[in-house]
């Protein structure tokens, strides 16, 4: 059974987002893959250094500019029409580019991706207080293989799902699955492509922890609900009879090595940062300690986020360790944002 909590977002109404511009950037540039003496791969659109080998490296065509396909009538779709979406069309949020390889989203799909996208966008421009535009591109594939493919010539993470590519400033997604788990795997890498954007300094925590926290945004017609990870919840509240889960000061001191040990330790991490954004951002005392967070982090990255949250979260970090247990054991929650009058 889940709780659903009313929750206001800072001073402003969600549902005046509607109209964000983003300034479109060039879909296809020339790269090129420069290989050094020691192995490395570099990418860039300048040209390799002399003491490199130089390959030119072209995006490939997204499927939906080599042919128009005719729409493809999808019962399961609620009889909905769908077609390759080219992020280049007027309507929606100008400049988000959602390019398919060989996948198909239907209107209601991309209106459900702009408004989710709009919805974190928002949240940023005002954590950040920034005006300018932020690009964000999405590209789906259709197959796993031809995702997997180009996630090894672009990205060193390993990922089945999705990565963030710095280099095309691309959010890429693995379209051969489930609907919904695809749509929360776009607003996940949109998140991280906005912050590394906006706010590159930050710790990877906090960064995967709003990407996993916002990719349960669920558009209403009137408010946005953020659901539950139902799986990483329930493994907390296991850990947490069993006395496995780690204290916050040690957590945050070894984040970056359970990260780096990839696997097991890895999905743990990345847990205990969804539960700690949740729990923070279901009081207005929490999402002031996020917000000071970002801030502070993003302007002075030597500053821990111990000290962060023992300056701004009433009672310090072990207070915030203290209510962060007690919410594991509740009921869990979905987040409700109401508009503002």
């Amino acid at each position: 059974m889940y709780i659903r909590t009313s929750v206001r977002l800072g001073t402003i109404s969600f549902l005046t987002l509607l109209f964000i511009i983003i300034s479109p950037v060039s879909l296809y540039a020339q790269y090129y893959k420069c290989i050094g003496e020691d192995g490395v791969h570099i990418y860039t659109n300048t040209g390799c250094p002399i003491d490199a080998d130089n390959q030119r490296f072209v995006m490939p065509e997204s499927e939906n500019q080599k042919s128009a396909d005719p729409p493809v009538s999808d019962s399961k779709a609620g009889g909905d029409s769908e077609y390759p979406y080219n992020g280049y069309e007027n309507g929606g949020l100008v400049g988000l580019q959602i390019l398919t390889e060989g996948y198909r989203l239907s209107p209601k799909e991309r209106s459900q991706i702009e408004r989710g996208i709009n919805f974190i966008l928002g949240y940023y421009k005002q954590v950040f207080n920034y005006n300018e535009d932020v690009p964000v591109r999405i590209r789906i594939f259709g197959k796993k293989g031809h995702f997997m493919s180009y996630q090894e010539e672009l990205s060193p993470v390993v990922s089945e799902v999705g990565f963030y590519s710095p280099m095309y400033n691309e959010a890429v997604v693995n379209g051969d699955r489930d609907k919904n788990e695809v749509i929360a795997t776009i607003y996940h890498e949109a998140n991280h492509s906005i912050l590394t954007q906006k706010a590159p300094e930050l710790p990877l925590w906090i960064n995967e922890g709003l990407a996993e926290y916002f990719e349960r945004i669920i558009p209403e017609d009137e408010s946005v609900t953020v659901g539950h990870q139902d799986s990483r919840y329930y493994k907390l509240r296991q850990d947490l009879k069993s006395r496995k889960l780690p204290g916050l000061s040690s957590y945050l001191g070894s984040w970056d090595s359970a990260w780096k040990r990839g696997g097991q330790a890895q999905d743990a991490a990345r847990s205990v940062a969804w539960s700690l954004v949740h729990y923070l951002m279901s009081t207005q005392e929490g999402q002031d300690t996020v917000i000071r967070l970002l801030r502070e982090k993003n302007e002075t990255p030597s500053v821990s986020s111990s000290e962060i949250i023992d300056k701004y979260y009433p009672g310090g970090l072990a207070a915030l360790e203290r209510n962060w247990l007690t919410y594991i054991k509740q009921s869990p929650t979905l987040h409700v944002y109401e508009p503002f009058n």
